[in-house]
């Protein structure tokens, strides 16, 4: 099974799929994790993946390129799962 995760942290994904029954999988060849980072995917020189707040207020947001740029970048196409804060949350029924 092949898993790619996106994020400005990839070196702490690794690191924390390296240990536990994650990296178990993936020492016997069960598990392939790609991380990916996004600050590859930017524009500007200062590797900008967040943005201001429409409308004000505090706070940050991911900005859409890099994100976008970054699962385009992945090929082939495969099944997508986006999380966020405002999604429902994952169990078993």
């Amino acid at each position: 099974m092949r898993i790619d995760v996106f994020s400005i942290f990839p070196d702490i994904v690794d690191s924390f799929c390296a240990e536990s029954l994650l990296g178990k999988a993936r020492q016997s060849g069960l598990l392939d994790l790609q991380t990916h980072d996004l600050r590859d995917h930017t524009h500007d020189v200062h590797r900008t993946v967040d943005d201001t707040v429409f409308g004000g207020g505090a706070g940050m947001l991911m900005r859409p390129e890099p994100i976008f740029d970054a699962i385009e970048a992945v090929r082939p196409p495969r099944p997508l799962i986006l999380v966020g804060p405002g999604g429902d949350r994952f169990d078993q029924s």
